[in-house]
């Protein structure tokens, strides 16, 4: 079996670009430097229509964090998880792979914390060099981009003051000086020394470069430097920020620790006081540093509060869940994560939290309609049980036992969603999330090939959406193995499946994430409809909440009935309706290293991705244990 690499096609790339055309939508490319610029909704006017102008490749913005020591990581990722805009962003490490690069058309930021290795160094200038963003605390990196400056002091762990913007006089933390001179000296250290023998003057602090020229990969770069905070005993540079001429690379430069805790220093006493009383504005200036020259959206909102849920559906198939269930006693579920508490009429539970919901069971919510969605359901199983909360921790988390077929958790914003691979899923109120708990015996059709069950959820999503009335031609699509885009290029939605066995039975229990009506982080269905309406003429109405997890499913269960009754080519004739890579050119690389031309020809039994050889030899690559960016081009396995 195959691990691949792929390069985008030229023709991929044309074909994207003419659906898009066909619609009225024009492709820019971005940006890159700025969650703001990259992932901006934004109109224009060209002949006389409003076309939707977006990315060439979006996907939910990620911030990566390297560090060489767990203790900076830990307190750069709690720094920002403060002042980041939870509803756009996703935090993670930095793959650490010296080979692929599949991370950097998804990430508008890497901020990278001490000692940088020489393999990571590559990758880190390539990124910037190529329009990426870079926030370097007290790294060497520095030296990597700006090799004009010299080292003249190292002082490490010690308290300097510094300035920048309004802030100032702000004792904290600072790194090895650039063009530090030295008490012991009356000169600058290296080029600076000789700077003053002639006159005996005092030492003064080399002016700093406006520009720098840098040599990477063949290619010669020009830097634009401009300092930003300084030292104030020397005057000499402590924030720099630096700029690819004529391109979209930034840089900022911070020999100031921004990333110390002060608890670091609990048993140094003075420094300890100190940094106290300079930790607001060492998270000040942080967040201003990533708001105004990093274009990172500060907006930060807190969490929200948790809400109880309620059990929906008819009064008998609820009581005998509750009676009957081996998974409930005493009217109480508790799994890995949260304990659920069926609640009566007269019960008075404690709040719900992270890791309690109350679930009301003679309720209804006020912000869902059951009336409309019972009206627009026409299942048997599927969706005839509900739990339903405005703000949960994860829906995945409480279907983590056997509960009954077609069971579903519907939350309308989720504080901690769950994607594949344990990836966080941003789940801001208006997108469209749901859980469901499907049982499928293992003799069946679909038990025989349990990974079939992701393609079938997002092949009845798609279909779903293209039944509503006047939305048979919005250009929505499958991204193998189980995303959803937009365009052909805008990544919308995505799902998760774990199963498991229980004696003849998989409980499969799937998490779905679309973009219903919110803008981020990257676009939605909703916004797309008006788009469409307006640059078409077209009178397609929006889709209600409640009407989209009814249509989803109805499909659902249609297609799941109908293969389970033996018609297996019915799910693959619409697999390959709605995916996106017919036809595409892709480059296998074996874990040898070894690398070899192919094309994609399809699915196989289970699902997984088929290539022809040059030689016409046919091999299946599988999801898991893979990294990959299929329109890009990209599938190469995990870094991590």
């Amino acid at each position: 079996m195959y691990t691949v690499r792929t390069r985008v096609l030229s023709s991929l790339s044309n074909t994207l670009h003419n659906v898009a055309n066909r619609l009225g939508f024009m492709f820019f490319t971005l940006s890159a430097s700025g969650g703001g610029d990259a992932h901006a909704n934004g109109h224009i006017k060209a002949n006389g229509n409003a076309m939707l102008v977006r990315s060439s490749s979006i996907k939910p913005p990620n911030i990566l964090v390297y560090a060489d020591s767990l203790v900076a990581k830990d307190n750069v990722k709690i720094a920002l998880s403060t002042m980041l805009n939870r509803e756009k962003y996703t935090i993670y490490d930095l793959p650490m792979d010296s080979k692929q690069m599949i991370w950097d058309q998804s990430t508008v930021l890497v901020v990278v914390c001490g000692t940088v290795p020489p393999n990571l160094t590559f990758n880190l200038l390539q990124y910037l060099l190529q329009g990426g963003q870079l926030l370097c605390l007290c790294s060497d990196l520095l030296y990597s981009v700006l090799h004009t400056f010299t080292t003249a002091e190292v002082r490490e762990h010690e308290l300097v003051c510094f300035n920048y913007g309004r802030w100032k006089n702000v004792k904290m933390m600072h790194h090895i000086f650039c063009y530090q001179a030295s008490p012991a000296k009356k000169q600058f250290s290296k080029d600076s020394d000789h700077s003053n023998q002639s006159t005996g003057s005092s030492p003064i602090a080399p002016r700093t470069p406006s520009i720098v020229e840098l040599q990477h990969n063949g290619k010669d770069y020009t830097m634009q430097v401009q300092v930003l905070g300084t030292e104030e005993t020397w005057q000499t540079p402590s924030l720099l920020l630096a700029t690819v001429k004529g391109g979209e690379g930034r840089a900022v430069f911070s020999q100031v620790h921004l990333e110390i805790n002060p608890n670091q220093f609990e048993d140094d006493e003075q420094k300890f006081e100190t940094l106290k009383l300079s930790d607001q504005a060492r998270l000040e200036i942080l967040k201003d540093i990533l708001a105004s020259h990093l274009d990172i959206d500060c907006t930060s909102s807190e969490e929200p509060a948790y809400t109880p849920g309620y059990f929906l559906g008819r009064h008998e198939m609820k009581m005998k869940l509750l009676n009957e269930g081996s998974s409930i006693k005493n009217s109480v579920l508790e799994t890995e994560n949260i304990t659920v508490k069926f609640c009566g009429k007269n019960e008075s539970p404690e709040s719900a939290s992270k890791n309690f919901l109350p679930v009301f069971i003679h309720s209804c919510p006020s912000n869902f309609s059951t009336v409309s969605y019972f009206e627009a359901l026409e299942t048997q199983h599927i969706g005839r049980l509900v739990i339903y909360s405005d703000v949960i921790a994860s829906s995945q988390a409480i279907i983590g036992k056997m509960l009954a077929h077609g069971l579903v958790v519907i939350p309308r914003k989720q504080v901690n969603g769950v994607g594949r691979a344990n990836n966080t899923w941003i789940s801001p109120e208006g997108s469209a999330s749901f859980s469901l708990q499907l049982h499928v015996e293992l003799d069946s059709p679909l038990g025989k090939a349990l990974s079939l069950m992701q393609h079938l959820v997002m092949v009845a999503i798609v279909s779903a959406v293209k039944s509503v009335r006047g939305c048979e031609d919005l250009n929505i699509g499958i991204k193998w193995p189980n995303d959803l885009y937009v365009n052909g290029h805008i990544k919308i939605g995505g799902l998760m499946v774990q199963t498991s066995v229980m004696g003849t039975q998989a409980i499969v229990n799937i998490g779905s994430g679309v973009n219903l009506n919110n803008q981020n982080p990257t676009m939605c269905i909703n916004e797309l409809i008006s788009a469409t309406n307006e640059t078409k003429g077209s009178n397609m109405s929006k889709i209600p909440y409640e009407a989209y997890f009814a249509a989803v499913f109805n499909e659902i269960e249609r297609i799941f009935i109908k293969v389970q009754s033996g018609d297996m080519d019915y799910l693959f004739d619409l697999y390959y309706k709605y995916w996106l890579h017919n036809n595409c050119d892709i480059t296998v690389t074996n874990k040898s290293g070894e690398s070899e031309f192919v094309k994609i020809v399809g699915i196989d039994d289970y699902g997984y991705l088929k290539v022809r050889g040059q030689n016409g030899a046919i091999s299946s690559v599988q999801p898991d244990g893979n990294t990959f960016d299929m329109l890009r081009g990209l599938i190469c396995p995990k870094p991590f």
